[in-house]
C-alpha cells in the first residue's frame, strides 16, 4: 500500500530495435515518488475539492443551485484532468494540504459575495491562474466556460439575497444562509 500523498509514477523504457535472432533486454522502470513537499502539480485539483466542499457547506437558497454548481465542478474537473494530468484526476490521499484562506472581506466590498461565498470563489480563481498557462486555447475556453457556470451559481445567491421578491428562493433559506454566516463569522 503506498502512502498517502505518496504516488510512484513508473516510466518505461522503450526496449531498443534489435537485430533478428537478439534477444530483448528487460524493460527498465523508473519510479519517482511525490511526496507532500513536492506534490504541488496537485494543487489546482485541491483547489477544486477545498471550492465544491465549501459550496456544499453552504444553505442550499434554490432546489438546483448545488447541481448546478457540480455539473460546472464536473466540467472543470475534466479539463483540468485534461490539461495537467493525463486526463486521470489524481486521487484525495494525493492531493497537497493548501495553506488556510486569508479571512474574506466584508460582502460589501466583495461583489456581495458572503464570506463563505468567497472563500468558493478565491479557490476557483486560484485553480484557474494555476492551470491557464498550461492550457491550449481550446482548453482555455472550455476551462473559462466552466468556471463561469460554477461563478453563476454564487451570483445566483447574490441575486436572491437582494433581490428577494423577484428571485425565487427556497423557503427559509435565506435566513437559515444568513444565520450559519454569522454563526461562522460573526457579525461584522
Amino acid at each position: 500500500m503506498i502512502s498517502p500523498a505518496v504516488r510512484a509514477l513508473q516510466v518505461f523504457s522503450q526496449p531498443s530495435t534489435r537485430a533478428k535472432g537478439e534477444i530483448n533486454a528487460q524493460t527498465e522502470i523508473d519510479s519517482v515518488q511525490l511526496t507532500p513537499r513536492d506534490n504541488k502539480i496537485f494543487e489546482p485539483a485541491a483547489h477544486l475539492e477545498r471550492a465544491a466542499q465549501e459550496y456544499l457547506n453552504l444553505v442550499p437558497t434554490h432546489p438546483t443551485e448545488q447541481e448546478e454548481f457540480l455539473h460546472g465542478a464536473s466540467e472543470v474537473q475534466k479539463v483540468v484532468a485534461e490539461v495537467l494530468y493525463g486526463g486521470h484526476w489524481p486521487e484525495s490521499d494525493e492531493l497537497p494540504e493548501l495553506p488556510s484562506s486569508k479571512r474574506p472581506g466584508a460582502p460589501k466590498d466583495n461583489g456581495g459575495l458572503t464570506r463563505s461565498e468567497q472563500l468558493v470563489s478565491d479557490d476557483l480563481i486560484q485553480l484557474y491562474r494555476k492551470t491557464v498557462g498550461s492550457a491550449t486555447p481550446q482548453q482555455h475556453k472550455r476551462l473559462a466556460t466552466a468556471i463561469h457556470l460554477c461563478q453563476s451559481g454564487l451570483q445566483g445567491r447574490i441575486l436572491r439575497r437582494d433581490y428577494p421578491n423577484y428571485w425565487m428562493s427556497a423557503p427559509g433559506s435565506l435566513e437559515r444562509d444568513s444565520q450559519r454566516e454569522s454563526t461562522r463569522w460573526g457579525r461584522g
